[in-house]
């Protein structure tokens, strides 16, 4: 009886080793599985109930998705709202019934994938927009169905283990839902913010401690966790990556050449005897976003939707890259190529419209960079020597692809004050690239305080000046003009912008999110425009922004005045008759 006894308990160990070895080797094949299904069938409804067409798949590491051209002029855009919430829930609830029925057979892999499916979405639905600061409603309604969903899966999971015990169960859980997916993020993602696995791990340890709890006696079929089934697992967790990888190399390739072939049907930039020194600039800040960035279909169907608005001139925005505390710099490039430059800046010139070419700085993935600084002479020298190779190639550019207008930098507000050094950097430029050259200065102290107006072209201005709840711009318009009397200079404010929040006038900077107001974006506007659209000495803005990939609508609280109120105020004053 005890070795018979012990024989049944070998067993179980057994089998619940090869459970847990299966949990271990399809983590991340289900979860890219997931990924895609749930993709997918999200994509079909988008088409079904908005419109559009499916253009392309696109495959990485984390998953397959389809890239939506969105239908007719991009009118809608599209945002994190309860639409997409609803078309999420939908695909989630057709999978929760196609798994009930092959649950039958295989209930261990089909609440595998179901909880996978679930923790996926928890992680990129719920959380995932939190690492830029905004929670929106629809995501904290997203959080207890799929929440629910894990749990459900796991408790499939329990229904086709055979007796083990409670502890072993989580911890079986935890393995496969805490551990390994830390794996695969840590071992997959450059840099994981801070922010994100805590969450995503505490709300999977949450769940694996309430699916075994014993609410019903458990089955004890387990046949389909063998070893070979296992081994399977392992070989695509190894093999996924590389093919998933190479799959979409080749789709950018396909992609990067069907753009080639539509920036073909454009005219050529034919470069004029002089560049004219000012005019007026009815613009907005034209971002990278969205698969393929500035060489994506998207791009190109975007930028030729702007002239409608009246928009006349577009800022294009590359990206240097540092890490606090370096002093070398990076050109990034993934998402802002200099191809791409130079395509869309061919748009935009066969659509009537100017180019603003604005080189920004990304600082540790996403910081300002007025956190830069040098204290240090050697380190300041190393740091200035390094900026004027990117300026350089910029500007370099700025001459192959006519942008009527070079910007050297902006809001390096910790730096600006070294004057002699800015001032090489605007005579380097200048015998590179023959046009009109500007400084973005943030708004606030660097603007008021800056010394080389007088070397430029343009007074610059980030303008994100707080406004005061009666949206009077009287305090604002007295700054600005104290400057420009100063120097004698036009005044182009390179970026300004309002988020569709509540408090936009109060934080315009803020992009963090809070409750949608985009009848308070658009009065912020209407604010600004007649505040200086008159000015004599006042030669245009450019709105930030308005992505490549049409991301807006009137559910979102970014920045974006794309599908909002916003837009119909732009298109009020840039279809006025101003040129100068």
């Amino acid at each position: 009886m005890h070795d018979n006894n012990n024989s049944v308990a070998s067993s179980r160990r057994t089998e619940w080793l090869k459970a847990w070895l299966n949990y271990l080797a399809w983590a991340y094949p289900a979860l890219w599985i997931a990924t895609s299904v749930e993709n997918g069938v999200v994509a079909l409804f988008r088409v079904a109930f908005e419109g559009g067409r499916i253009s392309r798949l696109r495959v990485s590491e984390f998953g397959a998705s389809a890239i939506i051209v969105p239908r007719g002029a991009f009118l809608s855009g599209h945002s994190i709202g309860f639409g997409p919430l609803l078309f999420s829930i939908s695909a989630a609830a057709l999978m929760v019934l196609f798994l009930k029925f092959v649950r039958k057979s295989a209930r261990l892999f089909s609440g595998f994938f179901l909880a996978m499916l679930a923790e996926d979405v928890i992680a990129r639905w719920a959380f995932y927009p939190t690492l830029d600061g905004r929670i929106r409603g629809p995501q904290l309604l997203a959080l207890p169905f799929y929440f629910a969903l894990l749990v459900l899966g796991m408790r499939w999971m329990v229904n086709g283990w055979g007796g083990e015990t409670y502890g072993r169960k989580v911890f079986s859980f935890a393995a496969a839902f805490v551990f390994t997916p830390g794996l695969i993020w840590f071992g997959l993602l450059t840099t994981v913010p801070s922010t994100f696995f805590p969450v995503s791990a505490g709300i999977n340890l949450m769940a694996a401690l309430l699916a075994p709890l014993p609410l019903r006696s458990a089955h004890s079929s387990i046949e389909r966790a063998g070893w070979r089934l296992a081994v399977v697992g392992l070989l695509l967790t190894t093999g996924l990556p590389i093919i998933a990888r190479r799959a979409m190399i080749a789709g950018f390739d396909r992609q990067t050449q069907e753009w080639k072939r539509a920036i073909a049907a454009f005219p050529p930039i034919v470069l004029p005897a002089a560049y004219p020194k000012t005019f007026f600039q009815k613009g907005v800040s034209f971002a990278a976003e969205g698969p393929g960035g500035y060489q994506s279909e998207s791009a190109i169907q975007m930028l030729e939707q702007l002239p409608r608005y009246g928009v006349n001139a577009v800022a294009l925005i590359p990206y240097g890259f540092e890490r606090l505390g370096s002093t070398d710099i990076e050109i990034a490039g993934s998402m802002e190529t200099d191809e791409g430059l130079e395509g869309l800046a061919r748009v935009a010139h066969a659509r009537g419209m100017k180019v603003l070419l604005k080189p920004g700085m990304w600082t540790d993935g996403g910081g300002f960079a007025g956190d830069l600084d040098f204290p240090d002479p050697i380190a300041r020298a190393r740091w200035f020597a390094n900026y004027q190779r990117l300026a350089g190639h910029f500007a370099a550019l700025a001459t192959r692809m006519h942008a009527d207008v070079f910007c050297i930098g902006g809001e390096f507000v910790k730096l600006s004050r070294y004057d002699a050094d800015w001032r090489r950097l605007i005579a380097r430029a200048r015998a590179l690239y023959p046009g009109p050259i500007v400084y973005a200065a943030n708004f606030g102290e660097e603007f008021e305080t800056l010394t080389f107006w007088d070397a430029l072209d343009y007074i610059g201005l980030q303008e994100y000046y707080p406004l005061p709840d009666s949206l009077s711009t009287e305090e604002l318009v007295a700054k600005v003009e104290r400057v420009q009397k100063k120097y004698g200079k036009p005044v182009l404010f390179t970026e300004a912008g309002f988020p569709s929040a509540t408090g936009a006038n109060r934080k315009p900077w803020d992009d963090s999110g809070g409750e949608v107001s985009v009848d308070l974006q658009a009065r912020c506007y209407d604010a600004i425009f007649p505040a200086f659209y008159d000015k004599p000495w006042f030669e245009g803005v450019y709105w930030w922004k308005i992505g490549s990939d049409a991301r807006g609508g009137p559910s979102d609280s970014s920045h974006t005045p794309w599908g909002k109120p916003a837009m119909q105020v732009i298109s009020r004053y840039y279809l006025l008759d101003k040129t100068r």
